[in-house]
Parts: structure tokens; sequence; C-alpha cells
């Protein structure tokens, strides 16, 4: 009996010592929340067994008077390239979703696999002047304040979604990501069309796929010679709109519902299908008489693709249960 309970001890220390502990540093974020670190699920189909996102001092970065995000992971096999997207970088792009700052890439932060949380968080992490300051609001548009307590709700539904809404989440979730990307780019000004195009494209990406008409068709058509010629009854425009009734109220609903589909077919299409550059970055943009309205409707654009896939996310965890909270 006792060589087998030294048996078994000996395994468990041996998968204890096979997990592997990473953290990274976002030292152009800002951590600033009531609670010193925040547990997050593990994303689905992930290595992941644990996450911690947690405020990280910023002592070392001079003028900064706020904690820094630092994200904590444990997985049960070592984080290789082709796996980096899946256990690494949904998490990145969903904190972008939750805080309104684009994370670069993290520093890698050496520590050992024999250091457990409470001692990383005893060396590394901040005081709490540093980051709980709920008086302050550094995101825009976006409230920063305990947006990680928000995140913990993000993974959570985005876990409980089927997987059919969650590739439509990831995949618009990473295109969102992708535009708040090129905002950060040398002359940015310069580029508002094509990050535009990729917020709409992000809404569209949420939608239903257009349904074609089952109740007429051509069967042969003499002057193309194709045959079993059907169309849409409900095309990309249709189910956007759908898509925008079924996650927002409030009593901007019919603005924003004309908003967005008017803007699909005057920025999105002409610059996907024709290059055509609705943000007059030809006439050299911030010195053009309409570039006040395109600036404006781009913040529009990001504010509603950011509730949209957050909203998208929430209803299809709860069971498509319509939302009383998506105000647009």
């Amino acid at each position: 009996m006792t060589r087998k309970i030294a048996k078994y001890i000996n395994v468990l220390v041996l998968i204890r010592d096979m997990t592997h502990k990473y953290l990274f540093a976002y030292n152009n974020g800002i951590y600033n929340d009531s609670e010193a670190y925040r547990e997050i699920e593990s994303i689905k189909d992930s290595d992941i067994t644990r996450a911690v996102v947690l405020g990280g001092s910023s002592e070392n970065f001079i003028g900064s008077s706020f904690a820094i995000p630092h994200l904590y992971l444990e997985s049960k096999n070592e984080i290789k390239e082709d796996r980096i997207y899946r256990n690494l970088r949904i998490y990145e792009n969903l904190i972008n979703l939750c805080t309104g700052k684009l994370l670069v890439v993290g520093n890698s932060v050496e520590i050992s696999s024999k250091d457990s949380f409470e001692d990383i968080m005893q060396r590394l992490g901040a005081p709490i002047e540093m980051y709980n300051q709920p008086g302050i609001q550094t995101a825009g548009l976006v409230r920063d304040y305990e947006a990680f307590h928000l995140l913990q709700a993000s993974v959570h539904w985005f876990n409980r979604m089927d997987d059919k809404d969650m590739k439509r989440a990831e995949q618009a979730l990473q295109t969102f990501v992708v535009a708040e990307e090129m905002g950060t780019l040398v002359n940015p000004h310069t580029k508002d069309t094509v990050r535009a195009s990729l917020y709409l494209s992000a809404i569209n990406q949420l939608a239903d796929d257009p349904i074609e008409c089952t109740e007429y068709h051509v069967d042969h058509c003499e002057v193309c010679g194709k045959d079993n010629i059907s169309h849409q009854s409900v095309g990309h425009v249709g189910q956007i709109e759908k898509l925008l009734r079924d996650n927002f109220t409030g009593d901007n609903v019919e603005f924003g519902v004309k908003f967005i589909k008017k803007s699909y077919h005057r920025v999105r299409s002409p610059f996907l299908h024709d290059g055509k550059l609705s943000g007059n970055e030809k006439d050299g943009q911030w010195s053009s008489p309409t570039a006040l309205q395109f600036e404006e409707d781009l913040a529009n654009y990001i504010s509603t693709s950011r509730r949209l896939i957050r909203l998208f996310m929430q209803n299809s965890a709860l069971g498509g249960r319509p939302s009383v909270n998506g105000k647009l």
C-alpha cells in the first residue's frame, strides 16, 4: 500500500511539474480596477488551465502612475506557434474589446515554474493606489474602470456560444482588432476608409448568410446560358438589419439601422469592389470639408461594432434572448 501511495504521489508531482507557466506584460495598457487581479475562464478548446489578469507595477516606466495589465497563464502543454492564437490571442483580442485599448505584443516576463501565483503577485503586483483609480477615465468613449470585470463576463459568454456563433464572433473580433491596429500605424488619417470598411465588415460577419429565394428561379437563361438562376430574398444588408434589431434596443434603433445600412453601400462596398476612398484621403483628409463628418461616422462604426460583438456573444450564450441593455 505504501508503495502504491508513493507512486501515486510521484505521478501527481510529475503532472504538477508539467504545467507550463507564462506571464505577459502589456506596457501600453492600463489596469484600473477595484480588484488587484481577476480570474478568467480558460478559453474553450485551448490548452489553458488557469488564466489571471492582474495589475502589475509600472514603476519602471517613467511618467506612469497606473498599473499595467499582466496576463498570467498556466497551460497543460507548451504554447507553440500553431497554438498561440487559441491560447493567447483570443484573450488579447477580448481585452482590447473590453478596455478600448489595443495591446501591443506582450513582453514575456521571466518566471520560474516553481513560482506560485501568490509569489508573482507579491513581487510584481501594483499597490492599490495605482491599480484602483475610479475617478480616472483613459479610454475615450469606453468606460475602462473595472473593464476587466467585463472581460470575465465576455470570456464566460464566449465559451458558452455554440460552435457556429463562436466562429462568427472570433472572425468579427479579429477583424475588429485589425481595424484597431490600423489606427496605430503612421498617418492613420490616410487609412480611414480601410478602417471603416473593416468595422462594417466585422458587423457583417456576425450576421446570418443571405437567403436564397426558393419560390422563383429561371431554369435556363437564353442570353447567358446559365441554368437554375435564383435571387436572394434577403441579402447581406437585410441580414445586417435583422442582426441590429435583434441585439439593440432604445430610441435610436431606427436611426442606427439606417445609418449602418447606408454606410454599407456608401463606404464598404465601393471600397472593396472599386477601391473608392470615401474618407476623402485623396483630398487631404483632415483639410477636406467633409472630413469631420467622416471622422464622426468612423467613431460610430467603432462604437457600434464593439458593442455589437459583446451583445452578440452575450445573447448567443443566453440562448438568443434579446438584450435590455444594448441601447443604440
